[in-house]
Order: structure tokens, then C-alpha cells, then sequence
């Protein structure tokens, strides 16, 4: 019996031991795990400034690429922002804030902006941009027409336009199952010479009718040339004076339905070069 009392009796000790040595590694073993997902989140929940935006990259280690995450300070004071498709050299993805695995809404910081300029069709939804509480229209510049489309916010949530040209070879590439409601961005700004990039269009946006351009583009470049401003016509005779002149006057037609509804008309503008 005395023999079968001492076992029990090292058992017992042995399981105290095991439990007091025991609990201060588990507790250091969840305090290093807490204190590198602390630094995985920091990785990941940094925002670096570029201009009117924010951005992270989507691999803190590797930094290949980066995502936008927001507005800065400066760019919620816009009413029109561009997205480009690099930022640093590095290419843009999409839009949204990746912290270790999860997706968040961005940062607008109360931003005022009423339109986007998406450089590409980048991969973002209406969670991502649900902030920017004016947001109106998404403009697309580049749409890649192998691919389905990334920008299900513009289509669905907002007004999502794409020059008329592109939003017509979209159509007859049998793409219209993913194009069925873009709607053809009433300017269009062109490169006006051969083999030009992007089906010829450099930039599009899409105004009221009646009214002045309120947003001018950035120059485009061309390797061997300088750039002389936009013109009405690809001879460029008649430059477009973006103080003055304005959109065709806004007219109604009836349609197939024998509906009321406001006619298209799209104001192409012509890049003049100087060799």
C-alpha cells in the first residue's frame, strides 16, 4: 500500500511541475505569436502617400506590387481623381486595404470626389469605394477585352463609362454579357496617329451637355515628338479652348419604346504633334 501511495504521490508533483512550467511557455508562446501578427497587421495596415493617394504594398517582404488604399489629405479636397496604373514604378493591382488575409474599405477622409479615373480596369467593388459618399462616375481608360471585368462597383453602384469606340468592339468581342450596363463616356481624348496604344483613346471623361470640360488630362507623350494641345478635328485646325467652348447643347429623341430619353453625342478631341 505505502508503495502505491508513492506513486500516486509523484503523480501528483509531477503534474504540478508540469503545470507550472508549463503555463509561463504558453504564455510566452502566445505573446511572440501576438507580437508577430502585430507586426504582419503593421506591415500590411501601413499607408504610404503618392500625390492625392494612398497606397500599401500587397507583399510588405517582397514589394512587387501595391494596391490603393484611399485618399490623402490632399486628394479629398478633389472633386476628380485619377487612378494610375503605377504608383512608384510599381504596378497598381486594385483597389482596397489587405490586412493579413482580410479586406477593408478604403480611406476617403471625407474626400469630395465626384469622379474616378481608372488608368485600367482594375480589381475593386462597391465596398472599397462606398466611402467616398459623392463618388458619381467611374471612367475606365483601358479595358483589357480578353478578360472579364474587375470594376463590378462602376457597372452596378455607380455610373461606369468607358469610351464609346472600346464599349463597341467590347460588344462585338461577345463581351456584352460583362459590359451590358458600361455606358459610353460622352468625350474622348486621341492620340490621332497610327498604331497608337488602347484603340487610339488616351483619355475619356463625361460631362453634362451644354457645359464646359472641368477636368484637362495630363499631356500625353509621344518618343520623338512634342505635344501642341487638343484639337476638334484629327487635322487639328480648331484647338478647343477648355475656358470657353462647351459640350453640345443636351437633346432629347424617342426611342424603339417610343420613350423620351437624352440623344448621345460624343465631343472627340484630337492630340496635335510637332516633330
Amino acid at each position: 500500500m505505502e508503495k502505491k501511495k508513492n506513486r500516486i504521490d509523484w503523480a501528483i508533483i509531477g503534474s504540478i511541475v508540469g503545470i507550472i512550467i508549463g503555463i509561463p511557455l504558453f504564455i510566452l508562446f502566445i505573446s511572440l505569436s501576438f507580437k508577430m501578427c502585430l507586426n504582419d497587421l503593421g506591415k500590411h495596415k501601413l499607408d504610404y502617400v503618392s500625390g492625392d493617394l494612398l497606397y500599401a504594398y500587397n507583399n510588405a517582404n517582397t514589394k512587387e506590387t501595391v494596391s490603393i488604399t484611399g485618399i490623402s489629405e490632399e486628394g479629398a479636397k478633389k472633386e476628380h481623381i485619377y487612378f494610375p496604373s503605377e504608383i512608384e514604378g510599381l504596378p497598381v493591382t486594385g483597389v482596397y486595404k489587405f490586412i493579413v488575409g482580410k479586406v477593408f474599405s478604403c480611406k476617403w477622409n471625407n474626400a469630395v470626389c465626384k469622379k474616378i479615373y481608372m488608368q485600367k480596369n482594375f480589381d475593386v467593388e462597391y465596398a472599397y469605394l462606398s466611402k467616398c459618399e459623392k463618388l458619381q462616375k467611374i471612367l475606365v481608360i483601358e479595358v483589357d477585352i480578353n478578360e472579364s471585368v474587375g470594376w463590378d462597383c462602376a457597372l452596378y453602384e455607380y455610373g461606369g463609362y468607358v469610351a464609346n469606340d472600346i464599349l463597341e468592339i467590347l460588344k462585338s468581342n461577345a463581351k456584352e454579357v460583362f459590359y451590358k450596363k458600361a455606358l459610353p463616356a460622352n468625350i474622348s481624348y486621341n492620340y490621332n496617329y497610327e498604331d497608337s496604344e488602347n484603340y487610339g483613346v488616351y483619355f475619356i471623361d463625361d460631362c453634362d451637355y451644354g457645359n464646359k470640360i472641368e477636368y484637362i488630362p495630363a499631356n500625353p507623350t509621344r518618343e520623338g515628338y512634342t505635344f501642341d494641345g487638343w484639337y476638334k478635328e484629327p487635322e487639328c485646325i480648331n484647338k478647343w479652348n477648355f475656358e470657353s467652348d462647351t459640350l453640345p447643347e443636351e437633346v432629347k429623341e424617342v426611342n424603339e419604346n417610343n420613350e423620351e430619353e437624352v440623344k448621345f453625342q460624343e465631343t472627340k478631341l484630337y492630340a496635335k504633334w510637332n516633330h
